[in-house]
């Protein structure tokens, strides 16, 4: 997401009370805190049309799917990677934690292992389910 954000791009018009909503959402994001839409969609009612468009590319970056597709990895713009069985709504285990953004993710052909590769320059190797990392590759 760019810096300073601009609803023109994304609706075609432009609405700085918007602007000023995204801008302090992608902040919170990076901070890692817990956002959820129904609340900030509560909090905003006259934005909920445009931000339920929009979640999906404020929160998730990239996604991989295992080999046997049961299981999926998810990054978030704030590099938290997680975990999820393809039918649960659930994550699995904890939050594999990156200092930056994640630029590639994927699963070991056996699927006992996640790969990361994060803009912070390195590339890391988990125990799955459990968020172990175990390598870090500069």
């Amino acid at each position: 997401m760019p810096s300073s954000w601009n609803s023109s791009q994304s609706f075609g018009e432009s609405d700085p009370e918007f602007d000023r909503l995204v801008e302090d959402l992608i902040q919170r994001i990076q901070a890692r805190e817990a956002l959820h839409f129904d609340e900030i969609a509560r909090d905003y009612p006259h934005h909920a049309d445009r931000l339920q468009q929009l979640w999906p590319s404020l929160t998730a970056l990239g996604v991989a799917f295992s080999f046997d597709g049961e299981l999926l990895l998810g990054s978030a713009v704030n590099g938290d990677v997680r975990l999820w069985t393809q039918r649960g709504n659930e994550p699995i285990g904890k939050p594999m934690i990156h200092s930056a953004q994640i630029g590639s993710l994927g699963f070991s052909p056996d699927g006992k292992f996640a790969i990361t590769a994060c803009h912070d320059r390195y590339i890391r190797r988990w125990r799955i389910p459990e968020a172990e990392m175990l390598e870090v590759l500069a």
